[in-house]
């Protein structure tokens, strides 16, 4: 595979230094004499030579005659030609003029001139004949319109004598005049020439469109490597560049493109397209490659884009010959990384050598011939295309390595997967057998926890049966599971009989006084935890409180939540263990008759409402159980007066702790406060609903319940 690139090469080079080997007539004082000269044996001959030249002068066929003229070596930018001791200037225009003698066998024969680029602007004419030309040229730079157009003009010589002369301006570039040869021969064999190089720009230009999509495409799929977007990006720059100066040209059929866009598009693919080409070289061979020589490209290419875009081109183009240069450098320098990698056998790396050597020829090739110093033509996009051919061979080895290792692993894992799959039917039946065991026993779970959700809804009153006391009341009850560390207690104390005891010699002698007064005693609790463990501390918070009030007779709200402290302790064993599980609690005792309403709380507080304003009255900052380690806490009590409308609000946390609404965040005790403060006035069955419906767009169906809801809401009249 390396010599057939090593012959690749060698023949590009070979086309591009090849030069006819016989001696080609050349003009002499403003004459051609090609009367020995057969077009049907060489079909095209080179106009060079000495050619007639009359500076800052447009004369017209046959207003020559009484001029001196000056001869001029062709081809040559005026820019070399000395008149009376100077050296041209750069902006000017001229007529050139050249008379070719040919065989009188050639009369009547069709003919052609290639005319190739002349900058910036010229008209021919041929036996005194305009044929045509390129922009419109003029004596100054406001009336010149430069134009960049090749083109070949058929005639037919009507004498054995033919007259070539072109009026030259050029204003709006550094190098005028004639300096590309200027072709003369068969008008078949030029034009079918013109042709061909047109099909074989648009050949160059939809490959190296086609090989820049599919290397974007590439980076699209795996964009972890960036050879391919720099690469595409280089193929994509050039094939611009060559669509900017192939002969086709562009702006004869879009008009909106002037002389100047094809002059920017010209250096721009010239700047950008060396810098892109350093990086995709970088990506390739990153520990060759310094990381300075991008720093370095990057301050030369920035400025120079942005003087092209911005300025106009008799300035820019001055630059062209020291970025020239730097080319020559960055050349050197990739032949160093290139060999470098070779040395040390990177994956490649001598294959794009070989094909860097093509497009590095071609690019030196294009330099000496943009400053006119060989007479070649443009092959850097040849030297690409090898190069371009290089980097898919390069590709191809690397897929082609890639498939191999590929059909390796598939043929080890179907080996694997042989082997796993009898793993896999015996793993899949003890998952099936371990599933079946898990689902029976998660059914006698849900079983017992469906069972417990019983026993606790019949240890809770029936709340139909507390408004048959508190008949305005309303109970909020959302347990978090099936069941809950959330219950309410309620309990109607009997009047009791009341004496007085008093010491005699006969002993301890007792005098009926009367009945005590009857009692509503009514409590919000929350355990510790939820589900199942808070379901196991309501029982036993539910058990004590009908221990302390119904059979121990106790009825003061600071002493019921003394005596639960102590017993809960007790019974949780607390003082021994690490056990730290507790309540906290809202209780009020209510007293119809004397008006009064006593109220203890532990950690969590009564809202009441009486003369329009809401009052939070603070429970005692100590937990039944828990943290704590003393069993004599003592809570506070508090007597309210009911002597006039009094509506009050127990909850646990619940509600208030609840996430939601657009925040996630949660609820929080001042909204809740608000919301009891501005519904309170409303019928309870109604402020029930307020509050579910408040709830329920609060946690917007997306945000799972976290804890028990409890709230329960009583007006006493």
């Amino acid at each position: 595979m390396n010599k057939v690139w090593v012959s690749c090469i060698f023949l590009l080079l070979f086309v591009m230094g090849c030069q006819k080997a016989e001696k080609r007539p050349k003009a002499v004082k403003g004459y051609l004499d090609l009367r020995q000269w057969s077009f049907d044996q060489q079909p095209e001959i080179s106009l060079n030579g000495q050619w007639e030249f009359f500076w800052q002068k447009h004369h017209l066929p046959n207003h020559t005659s009484s001029v001196t003229p000056t001869y001029v070596k062709v081809p040559s930018a005026w820019t070399k030609y000395t008149i009376d001791q100077h050296l041209l200037p750069d902006k000017g225009f001229a007529t050139y003029r050249l008379r070719v003698v040919l065989d009188t066998s050639q009369i009547n024969q069709p003919l052609a001139i290639n005319a190739r680029i002349i900058q910036t602007a010229y008209r021919l004419y041929v036996q005194g004949k305009h044929l045509g030309g390129s922009g419109t040229p003029a004596a100054s730079a406001q009336a010149t319109r430069p134009e960049l157009h090749a083109r070949v003009y058929t005639f037919e010589p009507r004498s054995d004598t033919v007259e070539v002369l072109l009026q030259v301006a050029c204003f709006h570039n550094n190098s005028g005049g004639l300096s590309r040869a200027i072709e003369l021969g068969r008008a078949d064999y030029l034009t079918q020439n013109f042709q061909y190089s047109i099909y074989i720009d648009f050949l160059l230009m939809g490959s190296l469109f086609i090989i820049a999509l599919y290397h974007f495409s590439l980076f699209y799929f795996r964009r972890q490597n960036l050879a391919p977007i720099y690469f595409g990006t280089f193929c994509f720059i050039v094939a611009l560049r060559l669509l900017a100066l192939s002969a086709f040209n562009v702006s004869s059929h879009l008009n909106w493109i002037t002389y100047e866009h094809i002059q920017k598009a010209s250096y721009l693919t010239y700047y950008l397209g060396t810098f892109t080409f350093l990086l995709f070289i970088r990506s390739l061979f990153t520990e060759e490659f310094k990381r300075v020589v991008i720093k370095i490209a990057t301050v030369v290419v920035a400025p120079l884009t942005a003087l092209v875009i911005l300025s106009h081109n008799y300035i820019y183009n001055k630059t062209l010959p020291y970025y020239q240069l730097f080319s020559l450098l960055i050349i050197l320098y990739v032949f160093y990384v290139l060999i470098l990698a070779a040395i040390r056998k990177k994956s490649g790396a001598l294959t794009f050598l070989l094909g860097f050597i093509a497009i590095a020829v071609s690019i030196v090739n294009d330099i000496l011939y943009a400053n006119h110093i060989i007479d070649t033509g443009h092959y850097a996009p040849w030297g690409l295309f090898i190069f371009v051919l290089a980097q898919a061979v390069v590709l191809s080895g690397r897929f082609s390595k890639a498939f191999i290792r590929a059909e390796d692993l598939t043929f080890e894992l179907n080996d694997l997967n042989q082997s796993l799959e009898q793993k896999v039917i015996d793993r899949t039946q003890s998952l099936d057998n371990t599933r079946g065991e898990l689902q029976r026993k998660n059914d006698n779970i849900t079983a017992s926890i469906n069972y417990a959700q019983r026993i606790q809804n019949a240890m809770l009153p029936r709340w139909a049966k507390v408004q048959e006391d508190l008949p305005e009341s309303f109970l909020m009850f959302h347990p978090k599971d099936l069941v809950s560390g959330d219950f309410y207690w309620f309990a109607k104390t009997p009047p009791e009989p009341l004496y007085k005891e008093t010491m005699t010699f006969d002993g301890v002698h007792r005098v009926f006084k009367g009945l005590t007064n009857e009692k509503l005693i009514l409590a919000a609790v929350d355990c510790t935890g939820h589900g199942v463990p808070g379901a196991f501390m309501s029982l036993i918070g539910n058990n004590l409180l009908n221990q302390i009030i119904l059979e121990q007779k106790i009825v003061a709200a600071d002493v019921i939540l003394h005596e639960l402290n102590v017993h809960v302790k007790q019974s949780l064993k607390q003082n021994e263990t690490h056990n730290r599980d507790g309540m906290d609690i809202t209780l009020v005792v209510i007293d119809q008759q004397q008006k009064t309403m006593d109220f203890a709380g532990a950690q969590n507080p009564l809202y009441c409402i009486q003369n329009e304003e809401l009052k939070v009255i603070k429970g005692t900052k100590s937990s039944i159980g828990g943290r704590h380690h003393n069993s004599d806490v003592l809570y506070d009590s508090c007597r309210i007066s009911i002597d006039q409308p009094t509506t009050f609000y127990m909850a646990s946390d619940g509600f208030q702790d609840q996430f939601g609404g657009k925040d996630n965040k949660k609820f929080m005790v001042r909204r809740f406060r608000r919301l009891l403060a501005e519904i309170h006035r409303k019928p309870m069955p109604e402020q029930k609903e307020i509050l579910e419906q408040t709830l329920s767009e609060w946690m917007q169906g997306e945000y799972e319940q976290i804890d028990d809801i409890l709230v329960i809401g009583v007006k006493l009249s």
